[in-house]
């Protein structure tokens, strides 16, 4: 699938000529090669004469543009409160590309929680980079960061002007893995959450109410800024959905 049909067949209102129209003619050539020809990351810097890393900033800035011109849907959950969403932020083959290096190479880990004195191993599967979180008393050990990760913290990073301290990377083998109704822990400013994979359901409740208030599909490929002021007065959760047999990676970004 072209960066074309892929566009078009998710919003009609995207002219993929007139988008292209507004690049630079480096960044409209980048364009192309990426992802009308589908070349690598290695392919594209030996077809434009570039060192790597050159080749890296060129994606990474035309994505950033990509965006900036495309636009994020603001989505308000109650008066007063709301979250950014980028139902594209990644393009179809871009997050395939994502979803199946995350989960070849991320050391993921059943989930643990200790309630009342017993531990339950849970379907959900995580790793961690970056800053220590302690979401729980058993959070596992934060890594360092990977490549992998760095490359896709900064990906992020340069999409929405912020620095982010962490990564927590989620593993939903299929519909019965869940998280339950929780705040996010530490009063990080903002959460940055990218998903990719399987469909699932972001629902939202205010605090000390479990009745849901919003709730919203998050795609392959997407992302939701999710700002302090939301988790402080609203809870969150992923609930089961056992007609789901495909995985899904969540990598959450938060700064403190």
């Amino acid at each position: 699938m072209t960066i074309h049909q892929n566009l078009v067949s998710k919003s009609r209102a995207v002219d993929i000529d007139k988008l292209l129209s507004r690049l630079s003619p480096e960044l409209r050539h980048v364009a192309i090669l990426r992802f009308f020809e589908g070349l690598t990351y290695d392919g594209l810097a030996t077809r434009l004469g570039y060192p790597l890393w050159k080749a890296r900033k060129l994606i990474f800035e035309l994505l950033r543009t990509l965006r900036e011109l495309c636009g994020a849907q603001a989505f308000q959950i109650a008066p007063g409160y709301e979250l950014r969403y980028f139902a594209h932020f990644l393009g179809q083959p871009e997050a395939d590309s994502w979803l199946a290096r995350l989960l070849a190479e991320v050391p993921f880990r059943p989930e643990k929680i200790r309630l009342y004195g017993t531990e339950f191993v849970l379907t959900r599967q995580t790793a961690q980079y970056g800053k220590n979180y302690r979401y729980n008393a058993t959070a596992p050990q934060a890594h360092d960061w990977s490549p992998l990760l760095t490359d896709l913290r900064v990906l992020v990073q340069q999409a929405v002007g912020l620095q982010f301290h962490c990564a927590l990377c989620n593993l939903y083998p299929d519909g019965e893995a869940y998280i339950g109704w929780h705040h996010d822990a530490d009063n990080p400013q903002v959460i940055a959450s990218l998903s990719l994979g399987a469909v699932r359901t972001l629902r939202f409740a205010r605090t000390g109410s479990t009745r849901t208030v919003y709730d919203m599909e998050l795609g392959h490929g997407s992302l939701v800024l999710i700002p302090q002021a939301v988790n402080d007065r609203f809870k969150h959760m992923v609930p089961k959905n056992r007609s789901i047999t495909q995985p899904r990676i969540n990598v959450t970004f938060r700064r403190f």
